[in-house]
């Protein structure tokens, strides 16, 4: 073994001795908690962007233009690339991650998206009900720690649209609002919120529309870019307009395949632990984190680690506790307590077994049916020898089965009379009646004896 190897497992036994955890050999936290790990894990989730391929002579046109114009918070996942070369895959086209033509995105202008699970908007007049996030406040589930988009607020918008000269207004809850972000509006959202989307794909139209019960609030097609948009009409978009270009003055024309779009969207991957938890049915948490950690589950991402105790799971995977092999009943004497059951050797052939709590002295008396007066014959008789045998050590309680051969007001009148307590066990506890443990070593000396003679088990 090489001294680095005998140096960490004697760090990690001296971490196991002092409860340290064994990824930051500190106190106060496990290695399953470490927020270490927890910083650390959002390197292997997924990255939910689109990626374009790029030429040889327009990455070295406009390269410049595309680190300079995107975010900072969007970079290439260098981990990525070292983890394909360690796989020892090929290196193919160079493919860069590319959100947009690097300016932000009009503000009238709205992305149907049919990928997305929320509303996204990124002016802040759409709003007519309001509730701003303060700092600690959840990114919008879906991406990659490095492309999370921070909302500002939450709140009610009515984008404005016309059709056919008739001003549409929508009214969409629970819509984030992200500055600097592209407007996107939800499928799935809409349609919870009271609205219907038909697509028309194969007349061959190629669009959305969207319902409001009986009334069609617009139409939706592809644009350009293979997405589909839809411009806003709202008041303060149009008193601002736009200057007007000397005549002289060429317009420069964008190339559509030299600026790509990506519908970046939210997805649905992104949540927390006790959220997968439930999903799972249940799993354990740690079985959870290394779903995550090791790519197990195709877009299973955590936005935290931290698991409270779910109370679903105590009662529901609680068991019976096992019976105690010693049961302190605080006797004193022999004959204090005595407990008697039946056992069927063979069908309809009873026998009475009874058994001295103090000293486990076991009786037992072969009986014909398992009728009351029978049985109770045989109980009278052993409760009248014993008292004979131990004048000063009397039968002071009797506990049985709730059954009718041994609770019956004959019985009861008879304990009376000679001053003893009588208790029944209550259902499924034969655990509690040391009869039941007699029964097996009964059996287990028939079957043998039986055996030992030639004669079969049973």
């Amino acid at each position: 073994m090489t001294p680095e190897r005998s140096a960490t497992f004697a760090a990690k036994k001296t971490d196991k001795q002092q409860g340290n955890c064994f990824g930051t050999h500190k106190p106060g936290h496990l290695e399953k908690d470490c927020p270490k790990k927890a910083t650390t894990s959002s390197q292997k989730q997924a990255i939910y962007t689109s990626r374009v391929r790029v030429d040889e002579d327009q990455e070295q046109q406009g390269g410049e233009h595309i680190q300079a114009g995107a975010p900072d918070n969007v970079k290439e996942d260098t981990a990525e690339k070292e983890t394909s070369s360690r796989r020892g895959e090929p290196p193919g086209e160079d493919l860069s991650v590319r959100t947009g033509d690097g300016n932000v995105c009009a503000v009238e202008e709205w992305c149907f998206a049919n990928a997305a699970n929320v509303h996204i908007v990124s002016d802040r007049r759409y709003f007519t009900e309001y509730t701003p996030f303060g700092k600690d406040a959840e990114k919008v589930r879906g991406f990659k720690k490095q492309f999370a988009a921070a909302p500002a607020g939450l709140g009610t918008v009515e984008p404005v649209v016309e059709r056919n000269g008739k001003k549409m207004t929508m009214n969409l809850l629970d819509a984030y609002h992200v500055p600097n972000y592209r407007n996107l509006l939800s499928h799935s959202q809409a349609e919870d919120q009271g609205y219907a989307v038909e697509y028309h794909g194969r007349s061959g139209q190629t669009k959305f529309e969207l319902w409001r019960e009986d009334e069609l609030i617009m139409e939706v097609g592809r644009d350009q870019h293979g997405m589909y948009t839809f411009n806003a009409m709202n008041d303060f978009m149009l008193s601002k307009k736009p200057k007007s270009q000397p005549k002289n003055c060429p317009v420069k024309k964008s190339n559509p395949a030299k600026t790509p779009r990506a519908n970046i969207s939210a997805a649905d991957g992104a949540a927390d632990l006790q959220t997968w938890h439930e999903r799972l049915g249940h799993l354990r948490p740690r079985f959870q984190k290394t779903m995550v950690d090791n790519g197990l589950v195709k877009g299973m991402m955590l936005r935290q680690r931290v698991h409270v105790d779910c109370e679903d799971c105590q009662l529901g995977k609680q068991r019976k506790p096992p019976a105690k092999k010693h049961t302190d009943r605080d006797i004193s004497r022999k004959n204090e307590v005595i407990f008697a059951d039946l056992l069927f050797p063979e069908q309809d052939e009873p026998v009475l077994v009874i058994v001295d709590c103090y000293t486990r002295f076991t009786t037992v008396y072969p009986l014909k049916t398992k009728n009351a007066p029978e049985a109770n014959a045989e109980m009278i008789r052993y409760i009248e020898w014993v008292d004979r045998q131990h004048p000063t050590c009397k039968v002071k309680k009797v506990i049985t089965d709730g059954v009718g051969e041994f609770e019956n007001d004959e019985m009861k009148l008879w304990y009376q009379s000679k001053c003893i307590e009588f208790l029944s066990n209550p259902p499924r506890s034969s655990h509690l009646n040391p009869c039941e443990r007699s029964h097996q070593t009964l059996v287990h000396m028939m079957k043998t004896m039986l055996i030992a003679a030639g004669f079969p088990p049973s």
